[in-house]
Parts: structure tokens; C-alpha cells; sequence
């Protein structure tokens, strides 16, 4: 029921003050976005301050370089913009007869080994089903949740949370050590971490730090008995020439069809770390049934694989 008391508080203008105060945070910049208003920069200051005025709170960060900075007040305003301009655009569109659903962008930021041994099927499926929906198979440095939240989501492996993200854990697994039968033949199995020193050492090129120990928990300390790739297939097809050890994920159906054989699991349940790959969305999103679709479908399809068992969370 409509409430005419909540209007008479917010008053007739706010609206207008919140578009202001968008349009200030998107260009970053009063002078673009009175521009594009097509209003006077003194105006669109007038108006950032009555919404402050009216909300009670410091939405800007005023001084210096950071005056277009935003409180975490700020913050959660304009994440409330966002979703609130595009429900009424989207409604808008509906009213005209415009119905055509918006691209849904999904992107990837994870290494290529997982997308092609757990991603690779059930992406494509949801592609088939929901046509609507674009895969971008890339790593973006610069994803901006806020302004593109509405139409993106991303899978990302990650240890380190985004502040003001939704985050739902979708794939975990474990790390475990692969070498090739001709290998273990003519080495002695390492029964501590040490002796690790004794072997050569396969491990992974990356720019992510967090990545790169990751992957190469099993890493000599001795730089001298080691080879690098960027490639997982080429770091595969050393493992199968017995040059050395591989850290790759436990139980791996890609790894023994090529031959590679786990061992010293004992040395890797106890120094492996477990890693996971998040579905990520800004919150203004998550309540649209795409998005949570999306989420449950890839959580279902990926529960039929050797990893640590995930339930989907819709909390």
C-alpha cells in the first residue's frame, strides 16, 4: 500500500538529488556530469548537499584529490541508484513493449585448466538454454561491480574476498602431486616437504602472487631443479616425459587419462592448500532471478565432480 508519510519525508525533489549524485559518481566529475545534465555545475553542487541534508549522512569525501570519493554511506546510495534508475528503465521498456531481455555478461577470471576440466560442459549448456547470456573469456583487472554490476557477474578463484561483493563459493578443491610411472620408479617418494628438494619441481607461471603460491605449494627451494610454463598442457606433457613433478588437482580424471599417477598423498593433505572459485556479483544484482539462476545451475551441474562438496546458498 502506498505510503504518502515516506514521500512527504523524502520530498519532491529528492529523486532528482539522487540522479545528481549518480551522475557525479559515474564521470567521476561535476563538470561531465552537468554537462550531460545539461544543468550548471553550482546547481548540480546544490544538489549533492540537499541529498546529503535531506539523508543526514556525508556522501562524498570532501578536500584534496578525493573530493569525488565516496564514505561508505556514499557507497551504499549510489549501489542504491544503480539498481533503482535501471528497475525503472527496465519497467519503462516493458510498458512500450520492449521486452527483449538485456545481455547477461558472465565473466571468467580463472586458469584455463579449470574452465576446460570442470567449466567447459556445463557453461556451454547454460549458453544453449539461455541465449541471452555472454561468456567473456578473459581476466579483467579493472571489473567495476558498481557501475556494471547489473549486467555482470564474474567466476573468479580467488583467497582474498572483494569488500561489498556477493560471494557464493562454487567450486573447491584439493591439490595433490602427479608424476609419471617412469618417475616414480627412479625416484624415492618424498615423505616430508623437504624432501621435495630431491625432485624436480614442474610449476606454474603467474602474475597473481596469491595464484602462483598457490599452485606451487610444492616448489623446491632449490631454484636450480626447476621448470616453469605458463601452458598446463605443457607442463602435462613434461610430467609424461618424466621431468618431474606436477602439482594439479586431486583426483583428476584429465590427469590419468594422460598417465599420471598420484602419490605421497599423505605429503599433500597435510601441505596442499585447498582453493576455490567464487561466483561474484555486486548486490544491486542479486536479487534479479537471472543472476540467482545462474548461480544455482552452475552450483548443481558442479557437484558432479571429484571435488570438496559445495552446497548452493541463496542466503
Amino acid at each position: 500500500m502506498f505510503d504518502s508519510s515516506l514521500m512527504s519525508d523524502l520530498g519532491h525533489r529528492f529523486w532528482y538529488y539522487l540522479s545528481c549524485f549518480a551522475y557525479v559518481v559515474h564521470f567521476k566529475s561535476y563538470s561531465k556530469a552537468a554537462e550531460c545534465l545539461d544543468v550548471s555545475q553550482s546547481s548540480l553542487t546544490k544538489a549533492v548537499q540537499a541529498l546529503e541534508n535531506q539523508l543526514k549522512v556525508c556522501l562524498l569525501l570532501r578536500g584534496g584529490r578525493r573530493s569525488l570519493d565516496l564514505t561508505p554511506q556514499g557507497d551504499q546510495i549510489y549501489a542504491f541508484s544503480v539498481a533503482f534508475f535501471k528497475d525503472l528503465f527496465y519497467l519503462k521498456r516493458c510498458l512500450q513493449g520492449s521486452e527483449t531481455p538485456q545481455p547477461y555478461t558472465l565473466r571468467l577470471s580463472i586458469p584455463e585448466w579449470i574452465f576446460c576440466e570442470y567449466l567447459f560442459g556445463p557453461l556451454m549448456q547454460c549458453k544453449h538454454y539461455h541465449p541471452d547470456i555472454k561468456i567473456a573469456f578473459d581476466s579483467p583487472t579493472d571489473w567495476d561491480p558498481v557501475i556494471n554490476g547489473s549486467t555482470e557477474s564474474i567466476m573468479r578463484l580467488t583467497t582474498n574476498p572483494r569488500v561489498g561483493l556477493i560471494q557464493k563459493p562454487l567450486l573447491q578443491y584439493r591439490l595433490a602431486l602427479y608424476a609419471s610411472a617412469d618417475y616414480l620408479k627412479t625416484h624415492v617418494l618424498p615423505r616430508h616437504l623437504g624432501d621435495l628438494n630431491e625432485h624436480t619441481c614442474l610449476y606454474w607461471q603467474s602474475e597473481d602472487p596469491k595464484l602462483f603460491e598457490m599452485m606451487n605449494w610444492h616448489r623446491s627451494e632449490q631454484d636450480l631443479r626447476v621448470l616453469r610454463s605458463y601452458s598446463s598442457e605443457t607442463l602435462i606433457k613434461m610430467a609424461q616425459m618424466g621431468l618431474g613433478v606436477i602439482s594439479w588437482f586431486k583426483a583428476s580424471s584429465h590427469l590419468r587419462r594422460h598417465g599420471l599417477i598420484e602419490f605421497a598423498e599423505d605429503l599433500s593433505q597435510h601441505y596442499a592448500p585447498t582453493m576455490t572459485v567464487y561466483f561474484e556479483c555486486a548486490p544491486v544484482s542479486w536479487h534479479q532471478a537471472s543472476v540467482q539462476g545462474l548461480y544455482r545451475y552452475l552450483a548443481a551441474s558442479l557437484r558432479t565432480f571429484d571435488t570438496i562438496p559445495i552446497e548452493a546458498d541463496l542466503e
